[in-house]
């Protein structure tokens, strides 16, 4: 059957980006947020998975479209899957003087960053080359986004490579990245941190997981926590399951969001004709920070 054209494609809404990992461009209609994202995509790169639109990162969309973080008490709201419209949440939050700040690793497209942007956030969206230049800022740029693109590579984050430094190690990385932002304009303390499809090769876990930590440290503070949103694909189950448990080893508690929440949230803005067998494997989990003490102790086990 021949596939429609972009037109007609944009008029049905968006499709599974297993289906159009082909394709150049893609118009990606977003009508709760009166408005429509042209995504430019490179499968021509087979080096890397940074360059097309990943399953993920439509399914934490729909999620950050349905559940928009707040400030303060309400980022609670969000991690658990809790909407303004359940009445529900115990203290609305006061809106803040200045925008909400929101860190993506591994943007690849610019999806996920410029959906975040058009709820009003200011985004720092990162990743490396090539999909830094070929795809991230392009996007960026062809829809007037503010979201704001930068290198960014794991690897280069300081600290153990396999676990949980000393404090100085602890810190210099924060700081670091925390001088990465705002030589970008996008300074810490993020209230957001996201990253969707960016578990796929054993290698990268310890970095991947490293940075993460080193945000949410750059991001502390009056006793606030970032909410942090990790999307991924049980594509390898096996490296799934490392994944998490090196985000443990890492010092990081996890929830998985609700799967029911999540059909949900996908039924309201992809619409119930998406069969659910197209993204089923896709899981969505929140991290947290637990107490020193007992990141030291998984550093010694």
């Amino acid at each position: 059957m021949p596939r429609p054209p972009p037109a007609a494609a944009a008029a049905a809404g968006p499709r599974p980006a297993s289906h159009t990992k082909h394709e150049a461009s893609l118009l990606y209609p977003l009508p709760s947020l009166g408005a429509q994202l042209r995504l430019a995509q490179d499968s021509a790169r087979g080096q890397s998975t940074g360059t097309t639109l990943w399953l993920s990162a439509q399914i934490a969309a729909c999620w950050l479209q349905a559940h928009p973080v707040r400030a303060g008490k309400a980022a609670k709201t969000a991690e658990e899957g809790t909407s303004a419209a359940d009445g529900s949440a115990s203290t609305p939050a006061l809106d803040p003087p200045t925008p909400l700040r929101a860190l993506e690793l591994g943007s690849g497209t610019g999806f996920l960053a410029m959906v975040l942007a058009l709820q009003g956030l200011a985004v720092l969206a990162t990743d490396i080359e090539p999909p830094l230049s070929s795809v991230l800022r392009p996007n960026l740029a062809a829809n007037g986004s503010t979201a704001v693109a930068a290198p960014l590579d794991w690897a280069d984050t300081p600290g153990d490579s396999s676990g949980i430094g000393s404090a100085d190690d602890e810190m210099r990385a924060a700081d670091w990245l925390a001088q990465l932002g705002a030589a970008a304009g996008v300074p810490s303390p993020w209230d957001v941190l996201v990253s969707a499809d960016t578990i796929y090769h054993p290698q990268l876990l310890h970095p991947l997981c490293r940075t993460l930590r080193a945000a949410v440290l750059a991001s502390r503070r009056d006793g606030v926590e970032p909410h942090v949103l990790l999307a991924l694909e049980r594509r390898d189950p096996a490296l799934v399951d490392e994944a998490l448990r090196t985000a443990e080893r890492h010092g990081f508690a996890l929830q998985r969001l609700p799967p029911r929440k999540v059909r949900r949230a996908v039924d309201a803005h992809l619409g119930s004709a998406w069969p659910r067998d197209e993204w089923e494997e896709v899981e969505l989990w929140t991290l947290q920070l637990v107490d020193d003490a007992a990141l030291l102790r998984l550093a010694a086990t």
